[in-house]
């Protein structure tokens, strides 16, 4: 499942990182809210690599003919789309989208947010059967240091995003779980200053 602000042109340009999630993350379809920006741009990728997509957008007619606040159909709608395809083992949810979609999500990909995503990151925070996964601002920078090794790596949110190449194996994994991996190999890892940050917008 992805979330993403409107105004974020997820190009080609972003397409080896996702097939780099993809391969790692091992997810084989991508469910989103169908609001355009990041929705439209990781859904291009997806239909380029032949994989299942599935939109679930929000009710906002039936919100204005039930005289609904507008602004509640979009919560409305990430609440019923994670109850229907992440929670319904749990807490119950409507099986019907479940059929539809032909799966269970299990995790929820964020990618730079607005405000909405922001709403479905903190609903899927509630859910035990999700793992969510940040792919957003701040950009951090980190040394790693161990037998004949000296380099560093870069992460945006939970994902690195860049590394030297002795590191290049480590781009496109969830910090998580790097962790047991790099202590398994000796390396030190500490915090450097931060890069510049990346507009979300660009």
């Amino acid at each position: 499942m992805v979330g993403g602000s409107r105004a974020l042109a997820v190009d080609a340009s972003w397409w080896p990182l996702l097939d780099l999630l993809r391969r790692n993350l091992r997810f084989d379809r991508v469910w989103h809210g169908a609001r355009g920006g990041a929705d439209e741009g990781v859904a291009a990728w997806a239909h380029a690599r032949a994989l299942p997509v599935v939109e679930f957008p929000a009710p906002h007619e039936l919100h204005r003919e039930a005289g609904l606040p507008p602004e509640a159909a979009e919560p409305r709608r990430n609440d019923d789309m994670l109850r229907a395809w992440g929670g319904y083992r749990n807490r119950g949810g409507s099986i019907v989208p479940c059929a539809r979609a032909g799966g269970w999500a299990d995790l929820v990909l964020a990618l730079p947010p607005d405000h909405d995503t922001l709403d479905l990151v903190a609903r899927a925070e509630q859910w035990s059967s999700l793992r969510v996964v940040r792919l957003w601002p701040p950009r951090r920078r980190w040394s790693v240091r161990g037998p004949s090794l000296d380099a560093t790596l870069v992460t945006m949110g939970d994902v690195v995003v860049a590394a030297d190449p002795p590191l290049h194996w480590t781009v496109g994994h969830a910090r998580a779980e790097l962790r047991e991996s790099m202590a398994t190999r000796g390396l030190e890892v500490r915090r450097l200053q931060d890069p510049p940050a990346l507009d979300a917008s660009a």
